[in-house]
């Protein structure tokens, strides 16, 4: 038994670090926080990209360009989420007067894509 003890605390360890290194390359994605009247929106994804469009009755926030482009946040009322766009209902233009965006990460945008006669009545 002495023999092989050592290949197994080899595989033990291998294990080990494998799950660790697995953990720490986790990618997030982009998150949002309703507190009040705001709406934070952080781009946590390196190189990604988000697409502001305004519809009148609401605004839509499409990811795309990162590794993962998905979003995190509590939904409510005022904030849907379907695939990568998370949308600020009608609810949410009347309850949020800021919406910020951030970023935590590296090379990361925000375009406000063309939103034809729809204006935004928020402060960005």
């Amino acid at each position: 038994m002495r023999r092989f003890s050592h290949l197994f605390s080899r595989h033990i360890t291998w294990i080990a670090l494998m799950l660790t290194s697995f953990c720490s390359s986790r990618v997030v994605a982009g998150s949002f926080t309703a507190s009040g009247s705001t709406l934070t929106i952080d781009l946590d994804v390196a190189s990604q990209l988000v697409t502001v469009v305004s519809t009148g009755t609401t605004y839509t926030f499409t990811l795309s360009g990162g590794a993962t482009n998905s979003w995190t946040g509590t939904t409510s009322t005022s904030v849907s989420v379907s695939g990568t766009v998370l949308t600020v209902t009608a609810t949410g233009l009347s309850t949020f007067e800021t919406i910020n965006i951030t970023d935590s990460q590296t090379g990361t945008k925000v375009t406000f894509a063309t939103s034809g006669a729809n204006a935004y009545s928020d402060n960005f």
